[in-house]
């Protein structure tokens, strides 16, 4: 069996050394995770890189459509926004966690570092926290730690990546999906229009 050890989160050059140890090898997951996130770029990255790990994930907008999947399927992985319209990630994991009573791991995707946002994730149960921008490497960790039960294959990485969300979002098919998802929400360009 497979055990990451517990890394204390005051001594990042031990982080980074874990990090490091795990970062050679892909992991492909069985898995069902679901992705809470409200900016179509995030929505994007987030498959991307769940795809690289063989998951392909379904995706809420919004905390309400999280708990209504959540109603109806039994996740692996909730990768929950913390800032978002129409329901925060908080309200949805305190849904999901007392009215759902739903124990699935459910980890905090969010730009706010603080301490005390930190603490208000774990105070609604959430089970982790990932900063954004995404580190690839952090969130292959994520992956490992929550997924570990669901690894089906692992395979070594052909050239060592160290790709962060900006670098994905130049990658050709992202690109081919922004520009979709742009049109879809904006119509033609407007020089097509003619």
């Amino acid at each position: 069996k497979f055990e990451i050890p517990m890394v204390p989160v005051d001594n990042p050059s031990d982080v980074i050394k874990e990090l490091k140890k795990h970062s050679s090898k892909l992991y492909k997951y069985k898995a069902k995770v679901l992705a809470v996130e409200d900016n179509h770029t995030n929505q994007m990255v987030i498959k991307h890189l769940l795809k690289r790990n063989g998951i392909v994930a379904d995706v809420a907008n919004n905390g309400d459509e999280a708990v209504k999947a959540v109603e109806y399927i039994d996740y692996d992985l909730i990768l929950m926004d913390c800032h978002m319209p129409i329901m925060n990630g908080y309200d949805a994991t305190e849904i999901i966690r007392k009215e759902l009573n739903k124990n699935v791991p459910i980890v905090a995707l969010t730009a706010d570092i603080r301490e005390e946002n930190k603490q208000a994730c774990k105070d609604v149960g959430m089970n982790g926290f990932l900063t954004k921008p995404i580190d690839e490497n952090k969130f292959e960790l994520i992956l490992l730690t929550y997924l570990e039960d669901k690894i089906v294959e692992v395979v070594e990485k052909i050239g060592q990546s160290d790709q962060s969300e900006e670098e994905y979002v130049n990658e050709p098919e992202l690109k081919k999906e922004q520009l979709e998802i742009y049109l879809q929400e904006n119509g033609m360009p407007f020089e097509e229009r003619k």
